[in-house]
């Protein structure tokens, strides 16, 4: 007689919420890979929330972006909300088949600092891939402000992420305009920083690898270390304190 499995209702939910965030990543995953989603040639990240890099409240946040949302609906433009982090918590969306000019329209309407512009390139028996750039919108700043500040052309998962990433479906990723920053805790208890440069990596399939990875000591975590052991009472205390904050913060 064959074993009946019975799931309660909190993991059937568990199950389903799962299967649904997954296909939500994968299908972000794809249209950022470029070529896989035919009908997507170009994507744009934005959002209304938070002007000019400024963090605002809530209730602007909310009535900013149900603006912006009113707009690209009238635009007939299409549109998946995503969640992220750019020096503060923002909901954004990706906006497909959007011109470069409409997204930058778009930037200095709701008075954004930067917009992501993500453009299919390649074929003709070249890798196709997506070409990302980062874009200045706010229109305060002088024109020539107002231009690409950075390009990329491959998008990486990176959950560990505590800012600057983009989020769908529970899961993280970013374009990795300036590289990626990783701390860990290695041998004889020295902390390390890794570097991680993406600028020249082309988007082949599979997994996007750096092209450089250079790894050196965190001087500032490993002198408070020092510092603490050679003193004692409250200075040492106080010390091992800041010593777990930082872990806290960036090792765990």
């Amino acid at each position: 007689m064959k074993k009946i499995l019975r799931l309660t209702e909190h993991e059937l939910i568990n199950i389903l919420k799962k299967t649904v965030n997954e296909a939500k990543y994968s299908s972000v995953a794809n249209i950022l890979r470029g070529g896989i989603r035919k009908n997507i040639k170009t994507i744009a990240i934005l959002t209304a929330e938070n002007p000019k890099g400024v963090e605002a409240g809530n209730e602007y946040n909310k009535e900013a972006n149900q603006k912006l949302k009113t707009f690209l609906k009238t635009a007939r433009l299409g549109y998946r909300p995503i969640k992220g982090s750019y020096g503060t918590s923002e909901n954004s969306f990706i906006i497909n088949n959007i011109s470069l000019d409409d997204a930058i329209i778009i930037g200095e309407k709701f008075k954004q600092d930067t917009i992501v512009f993500g453009e299919v390139v390649g074929g003709d028996g070249n890798e196709i891939s997506m070409s990302f750039k980062m874009v200045g919108t706010d229109p305060d700043k002088p024109k020539e402000f107002r231009k690409v500040i950075a390009d990329n052309e491959v998008f990486i998962s990176r959950n560990e992420a505590e800012d600057f990433f983009s989020e769908v479906g529970g899961r993280k990723f970013v374009i990795p305009f300036y590289g990626t920053i990783d701390k860990f805790k290695g041998e004889g208890d020295k902390f390390f920083v890794t570097n991680k440069d993406y600028s020249d990596t082309k988007w082949q399939g599979g997994k996007a690898e750096p092209t450089s990875v250079s790894t050196e000591l965190d001087d500032e975590l490993n002198e408070l270390q020092e510092r603490a052991i050679r003193t004692c009472c409250s200075t040492s205390y106080n010390l091992r304190g800041r010593i777990e904050k930082i872990i806290k913060e960036n090792y765990q």
